[in-house]
This record gives structure tokens, C-alpha cells and sequence, in this order.
């Protein structure tokens, strides 16, 4: 969430200093760009999830600071609201089976905030936007009584030598449904990216912004049944997309960096059986509606069974 910070209000005086040194910083990073001044070692990838905190009602429940003292764990941290906690995962490089590794870190610190959750009568949520949550939650009153965070966080590093490294974060999916999913996500991304990142002619020259943010929010609305414009010009199924283009690409990407071929094949081939199936995590959500009605208690209650047993989402039936 970045640094505290003491301030709720501010002048127009710092509000200008703060675009000024916005501006400044967003030259320096061109400059950067330009006189090739970044790392080029390894690749390397963590993680922050935000997980809900769910009550025996099955809405949130603001229990984040027990839950912190309980846990006691530098890599469990407080977000904005009071029933929810952020997960961070230790960066590694991408090589060998570092996506197996973030697996095991991450169920690691899942199952010991579940334990800690347990002991207050909550559970914890690997989900985007929770079904049961209400405007009543989202007000001043659930924020963190802590001090209110920066809103820009660090995105540059530097080594012991003074070279600086870019962090790239990924903030479109949510968390979830399962570690398992949250894996496979990873590993398309990394994958796909780091092949893209080596093509001749980089994508923005082939895909326009408006074309791209259409593309976003028809895939936020319709899913795998969405049809979007891409970087052969032309309109096409996510679907055919994913499979035919950015998969092929993601296995590239991750035997380029050094990820183990089991590895390659295991986080992928979810994405795989998800495109076959097909079924994402919004769309079992979508699919129990359907079958039970609009039971928001009861789907969040199949919703977290299913997780508990931590099958990929597109394996998990409509019960």
C-alpha cells in the first residue's frame, strides 16, 4: 500500500509540486528507456493478493487487525478496508520451477491467515469482488484506521551498484478463485509477456490504445465470449486468441527464461482445460446464479467450499 502518511487533505500548492515531480519522474523513466539504463539480469516475479475477510454471515467481517497480530507475518499486510488483507509473496527468478515455488509460498501464508481466521470465526476469500458485499460496507467507517497510504507506490529498484530495476505490476485479475488459478494466470502473463517483449515490432505499434481499452472492458463484460480486435488487424474470438496466440507465446516466453518444461506444461495446461471447458471464475459464478438463483449467502458459501478443496475453477461443478 506504500508509506503512511499523516495528511487527509492537501493544498493546491502540493498538489502542483506533486504533478511537477509526476512529470520529472515520467521524463526520467523515458530517459531511462531511451539510454538503455535498466538491469538486464534475470527476470523475476512475486506476488500481492487481496483476500476478503468473510464472517458466519458470509459478508465481510472487519477482523484484519486481529487477524495481523495473530498471523505475525511480514508478508501479511493491511489494505484499505478492515476486511480485507494483502498476501505479498518473496520475488524470484523465473528459472527452473519458481512458478511451483510461488505456490507453495503462497498456500503457506494462505493456510495461516485461515488458521488465524478460524480462531475469530471468519474465513478468508480468494475473490475479486465478493457477491455479498453491500454499499453499507464501502464507507469511511470500514476504512483502516491506520494512516491513510500514498497513493502512487515505488515502482523503480536499484541494485548495490545503482542500477535501477523496473517492477511491472499486473493489476487486472483479481485473486482466485483458487492458488491454483492464481498460478496459471501468472504463468500466461509472464510468459506472454516476456515473449512479446522481444518481438521485432512491439505491440502499442500494432494494437491502438483505443482498440486495446475496448478490448479490455469487452472481455471484463463478456468474458471468453468476448471478440476483440487484435495485432493481425483483426476482429477475433478471445477465445481463438488466447489459444492460438498468446498461449504459444507464453510457453516461448517461460522456456526462454528457464522455467522447467514440467512447469511449462502443468500452470499452462490449466489455461488450457479453462479455454476447453470453458469456464473462468466469473463464469461459474454466473452459471450457479443460473441454476440456484440470485442467492449471493449461498453462492459465497459454494464459492469457498469449492476453493477450500482447491481444484482449478474450471473443474469445479455447479453444487
Amino acid at each position: 500500500m506504500g508509506q503512511p502518511i499523516t495528511a487527509t487533505a492537501f493544498t493546491d500548492q502540493e498538489l502542483a509540486n506533486f504533478r511537477a515531480r509526476l512529470r520529472a519522474e515520467t521524463a526520467l523513466l523515458a530517459h531511462w528507456f531511451a539510454d538503455d539504463t535498466f538491469d538486464h539480469g534475470e527476470p523475476t516475479a512475486g506476488f500481492e493478493l487481496e483476500c476478503w475477510l468473510v464472517g458466519p454471515d458470509l459478508a465481510p467481517t472487519p477482523r484484519v487487525e486481529e487477524i495481523l497480530a495473530r498471523v505475525d507475518n511480514p508478508l501479511v499486510v493491511p489494505e484499505l478496508a478492515t476486511f480485507i488483507v494483502e498476501l505479498n509473496g518473496n520475488p524470484a527468478p523465473l528459472r527452473g520451477d519458481a512458478l511451483s515455488r510461488l505456490a507453495v509460498g503462497l498456500n503457506a501464508t494462505l493456510q495461516q491467515c485461515a488458521g488465524a481466521a478460524a480462531g475469530l470465526d471468519a474465513r478468508v476469500a480468494l475473490i475479486g469482488i465478493l457477491p455479498t458485499v453491500t454499499p453499507a460496507n464501502l464507507t469511511v467507517a470500514s476504512m483502516t484506521a491506520r494512516a491513510r497510504y500514498r497513493a502512487l507506490n515505488d515502482r523503480l529498484g536499484f541494485d548495490a551498484a545503482g542500477c535501477p530495476h523496473l517492477r511491472i505490476e499486473h493489476r487486472v485479475l483479481p485473486a482466485g478463485p483458487t492458488v491454483a488459478d492464481c498460478l496459471a494466470n501468472a504463468a500466461l502473463y509472464l510468459g506472454a509477456v516476456s515473449d512479446l517483449a522481444q518481438d521485432p515490432r512491439p505491440p502499442e505499434q500494432r494494437l491502438p490504445f483505443a482498440a486495446t481499452r475496448a478490448g479490455f472492458y469487452a472481455c471484463a463484460r463478456e468474458g471468453l465470449a468476448a471478440r476483440i480486435s487484435w495485432m493481425d488487424g483483426h476482429d477475433r474470438p478471445v477465445s481463438d486468441i488466447l489459444a492460438q496466440d498468446l498461449l504459444p507465446r507464453a510457453r516461448r516466453g517461460l522456456a526462454a527464461v528457464g522455467a522447467d518444461r514440467g512447469e511449462i506444461d502443468h500452470w499452462l495446461g490449466i489455461i488450457d482445460a479453462r479455454l476447453e471447458r470453458p469456464r473462468t471464475g466469473a463464469g461459474w459464478q454466473r452459471a450457479w446464479v443460473e441454476r440456484h438463483g440470485a442467492d449471493m449467502r449461498g453462492l459465497v458459501a459454494a464459492y469457498l467450499e469449492h476453493q477450500r478443496g482447491g481444484r482449478p475453477v474450471h473443474t469445479w461443478p455447479l453444487d
